[in-house]
């Protein structure tokens, strides 16, 4: 039964929208399997947000590389 509503639950409009903050720091080693795993959530309106937090290693290439990232600057 579960499996019969989940598409009608998921087709209504109203359902909210959801971010995922996916912290990141020195992870270049697993950081695309982990926004790969997020990214097959089933779900409408979902938003995955890398933060990456000074890395020191390859993570923010392997993300730009991966996924064809852009880094984002926050303004103050």
């Amino acid at each position: 039964i579960y499996d019969q509503q989940l598409p009608i639950f998921f087709a209504d409009k109203n359902t909210p929208s959801v971010s995922i903050l996916i912290p990141a720091y020195n992870e270049e080693q697993i950081i695309c399997s982990t926004v790969r795993t997020f990214a097959q959530i089933y779900y409408p309106n979902l938003r995955l947000i890398v933060v990456n937090d000074g890395s020191q290693d390859e993570t923010e290439k392997k993300m730009r590389d991966e996924f064809r990232m852009v880094p984002c600057e926050l303004k103050r």
